[in-house]
């Protein structure tokens, strides 16, 4: 299912930087020598505004020659992540390149082509920027390839990652016939195509994706938060590139697959250096180079947003 809230989300997550603005401009937040103007800002924030609307949000409107909105507020609080984002990247000599923002861009389509198609073109730019900005970060901070395959194929409770995939049938005797295709060499990509009941999955060879993201690989606390109970406890005690025996559930019975580590290392790295990832964040968001503008509020370091003054 399209969760409509991983757009607004990422719509909300992301803004334009520019290092210089018109005569005219003021200055939203400074870090470092970077300037956020505060005329894109609001310029980002009605767009977001406008989209809420469209799909049926409530909106907090920015009155007529006033910056002084939640939206307003939220935009600020993400340009100043990804600034901070940018600028560690930069120092770790890892860039971005058109290439990068274009398959994060088609991704999205691909994934919610509705709520895609219905955002504002400056917030899909923004939004892409993010998540490819997002991303990096992730990469840089994960542990080399040969600890990351030592802890994914611990499985899951060692490594907090899932790569699954499943094949899903009505019957012990269509489970029996499954795992006989399986024991007789047959890829299980072309089982669960040919087998699977669950339409979603059998399209991809029975991959399960990260809900939120996509992806191939999903952390532990949102993978058993998403899935049916019975199937998320014979996930955790299979044993990564061998195919369980059935494992009953509510839907019927499920024969599960984590995905061994070459074909999701990539995935994997991302996961693995989320944590890390999301330590350095807390350091860097605490930055004294942050300055925000009295007329969009005030930084708030423990929360690393930008508050209404005196919040």
């Amino acid at each position: 299912m399209i969760r409509r809230s991983t757009i607004v989300a990422a719509a909300g997550a992301a803004v334009l930087l520019i290092s210089s603005c018109s005569a005219t401009d003021t200055s939203a937040a400074h870090i470092g020598d970077t300037t956020i103007s505060s005329d894109h800002v609001a310029e980002l924030a009605t767009a977001y505004e406008e989209f809420q609307a469209a799909t049926g949000y409530p909106v907090d409107s920015i009155p007529d020659g006033t910056i002084h909105s939640t939206a307003a507020r939220s935009m600020l609080t993400s340009a100043i992540r990804l600034e901070i984002l940018q600028r560690e990247l930069a120092a770790n000599d890892v860039t971005i390149s058109q290439a990068d923002l274009d398959r994060q861009s088609q991704d999205f389509a691909d994934q919610f082509p509705t709520e895609w198609e219905s955002l504002p073109e400056v917030l899909r730019d923004l939004s892409t920027r993010q998540a490819v900005a997002s991303d990096a970060f992730q990469r840089l901070f994960a542990p080399d390839r040969a600890t990351a395959r030592s802890q994914y194929e611990q499985g899951p409770a060692a490594s907090n990652v899932v790569c699954v995939s499943h094949i899903l049938v009505d019957t012990e005797d269509q489970a029996a016939e499954v795992e006989q295709r399986l024991d007789d060499g047959e890829a299980f990509a072309e089982v669960a195509a040919a087998l699977s009941t669950d339409p979603g999955s059998a399209a991809t060879g029975g991959v399960l994706p990260n809900p939120n993201t996509g992806g191939a690989c999903t952390d532990l606390g949102t993978f058993t938060s998403t899935y049916d109970q019975d199937f998320v406890q014979g996930a955790l005690e299979a044993t990564v590139g061998t195919p369980t025996a059935p494992v009953p559930s509510q839907f019927g019975y499920h024969i599960i697959l984590l995905r061994p580590y070459d074909d999701v290392e990539s995935d994997v790295l991302v996961q693995l250096g989320a944590a890390n990832a999301a330590a350095r964040q807390g350091e860097l968001f605490k930055s004294d180079d942050i300055e925000v503008s009295p007329a969009f509020g005030e930084w708030d370091t423990a929360n690393a947003q930008v508050v209404a003054l005196g919040s």
